[in-house]
């Protein structure tokens, strides 16, 4: 691990220009400075919310809401992986299972109405906050297909 302190002659302790970079860079993960990246995180974050809302109503049923829980957190769980590997081939791949996970996500949000567990209101913006999730995911991996071309 990089220290961002150098002892000099003084035995102060200063930060060379080098490690104040890499030290500034460590404070978020690449991913993080991703859009898309934040914009996972607020949607796996709502689908959350309506999890733990749905637990305190409903008795029983907890694998349904274990798979709404972990394909919402798979989206921005995949993003972040795929921004970590060595090649936008891989990375694209990892965009196609967050898109999978997307669409894996709303169904059982839509189950989930279909049953009256969250009212009309809920599933609106669940659908508009998926859609508009979708399409930027869309548009990442086509801009990134155009740079591997």
């Amino acid at each position: 691990m990089i220290s961002c302190f150098k002892i000099e002659k003084t035995d102060e302790l200063k930060p060379t220009n080098y490690q104040l970079q890499t030290c500034k860079a460590m404070e978020k993960a690449d991913f993080e400075n991703l859009y898309i990246w934040q914009k996972a995180m607020d949607y796996a974050d709502f689908c959350l919310s309506i999890s733990e809302q749905i637990v305190k109503k409903q008795n029983g049923h907890y694998r349904v809401l274990e798979q709404l829980e972990s394909s919402a957190l798979s989206i921005p769980q995949n993003i972040a992986e795929g921004k970590g590997r060595n090649s936008t081939k891989e990375f694209l791949q990892f965009l196609y299972y967050s898109r999978g996970s997307l669409n894996e996500s709303l169904t059982v949000l839509l189950v989930i109405h279909k049953r009256k567990w969250i009212n009309d209101e809920l599933i609106k913006k669940s659908k508009t906050m998926a859609y508009e999730l979708g399409s930027m995911i869309n548009s990442f991996i086509n801009g990134l297909r155009r740079k591997i071309k």
